[in-house]
């Protein structure tokens, strides 16, 4: 009579190979993640807001607009009555030093061209990053890892985001000065008549190179969260 054949049980080692872990085994050894867990993301820091300061809520932000609004129109006024007192000072033989006597002159063709060159520059500094990546800072490309390359992008972000700032506040200020000398020049008052034209050229260089600067800071910043700065 031939002995009953038994299953021979498998090595520990076959076991664990196949995916069941062998009698006596710990499945779940301290310190690794079971391979069924899905992958949870790490928590990224949120991406800088594209216009610093500016109020996140609706609310808010119509109300900072308003104001903005108001202050604009207020400084032209006052813009246009320095140029008047300026400009009565000169007609009485006063001393006028250079910055008085940009003033009595107002708008003109040494200053309407300033916006339209930044727009113009802009614009050429936007081109890599509609058609690439953005290039690293000078000072990293000798050396330096991926963090010291990330950490200064972002402080060249920030930069770019400050000269925003500056950029819109001047917009914003010659295009309520253009806005005053139209009103005042379809009022008949000849200081504007003289200037008003200028000023509305210089106003829209300005705007449009606040429009194409708020460009460039929002493909810098997608370029950056793609490369994982935040």
């Amino acid at each position: 009579m031939e002995p009953e054949v038994g299953l021979r049980a498998e090595p520990p080692r076959l076991r664990e190979n196949a995916g069941v872990p062998a009698p006596g085994v710990d499945s779940h050894p301290p310190g690794i993640a079971d391979s069924t867990e899905p992958d949870r993301p790490a928590a990224r820091a949120r991406p800088p807001q594209l216009v610093p300061g500016w109020p996140r809520s609706a609310g808010w932000s119509a109300l900072t607009a308003l104001l903005l609004t108001a202050g604009a129109l207020g400084a032209g006024q006052a813009a246009l009555s320095l140029q008047r007192y300026y400009q009565d000072q000169r007609a009485a033989g006063g001393q006028l030093n250079t910055f008085t006597q940009l003033l009595a002159d107002g708008s003109g063709p040494r200053t309407s061209w300033a916006g339209w060159a930044a727009a113009f520059f802009f614009a050429v500094s936007a081109v890599p990053l509609v058609w690439g990546r953005p290039e690293p800072p000078l000072r990293t490309r000798s050396g330096g890892g991926v963090g010291t390359i990330r950490a200064a992008l972002r402080r060249e972000l920030f930069v770019v985001r400050a000269a925003l700032v500056i950029v819109g506040l001047l917009a914003l200020l010659d295009s309520g000065r253009a806005a005053a000398y139209a009103a005042a020049a379809d009022d008949g008052l000849s200081v504007a008549q003289g200037s008003w034209l200028a000023t509305l050229v210089e106003a829209g260089g300005l705007v449009t190179a606040a429009l194409v600067l708020l460009g460039w800071t929002a493909l810098f910043r997608r370029q950056l969260r793609r490369l994982g700065a935040w």
